[in-house]
């Protein structure tokens, strides 16, 4: 009697020793669900960045291109721009004199000044012109460049976050070959 008692006790203790290792199973395989699915998640966000990345690295192509292009027609400017300061200076040097003797009466001579004064004025907003416009461009790719390493810093936090779920992934599989195998009756 003692006996079958004693069987009965262990029966039981087999069974909730069953049960625990059936709901410690079960609560693994579901904490694997949840990391799968957040891994999943994480390949997401990260193709999601990578495609920004590739994007904003066309668009830092672009504004290169641009920057090169504004550079050329920069170089251009300023060569046509010393060109004509050349030939201002010889006006002024020699061929003002003969503009001047050249003059009929007053009118001429103030609209003369007038206009040497406007082709200054002129220059000097062609040359201002110009320097903005080149700031402007490096200005757009400094920020262009900045967001590209900021896109990459999120990709390597990504990255790291998916390695730890991976690993997260690997120890509960680990833990689930590891736990007790369920008793099937």
């Amino acid at each position: 009697s003692q006996s079958i008692v004693q069987h009965k006790k262990e029966l039981s203790n087999a069974k909730k020793k069953e049960q625990a290792a059936k709901a410690l199973e079960s609560e693994l395989k579901e904490k694997v669900t949840v990391v799968q699915s957040q891994i999943s998640v994480l390949k997401g966000q990260i193709a999601e960045v990578q495609n920004s990345i590739g994007l904003k690295e066309q668009e830092i192509a672009v504004k290169e291109q641009q920057i090169t292009e504004k550079e050329a027609e920069i170089a251009d400017q300023w060569g046509d721009f010393k060109q004509h300061m050349a030939a201002m200076q010889e006006l002024r040097d020699g061929g003002s004199v003969a503009m001047l003797s050249a003059v009929n009466d007053l009118y001429e001579l103030l609209t003369f000044n007038e206009v040497m004064q406007d082709i200054s004025i002129k220059d000097t907003e062609i040359m201002d012109n110009m320097k903005a416009a080149k700031s402007a461009l490096e200005a757009d790719k400094v920020e262009l460049e900045a967001q590209r390493k900021e896109l990459k810093g999120q990709k390597a936090e990504l990255d790291t976050q998916n390695y730890q779920m991976k690993a997260k992934q690997s120890e509960l599989n680990s833990s689930i070959s590891a736990a007790p195998v369920s008793y099937t009756h």
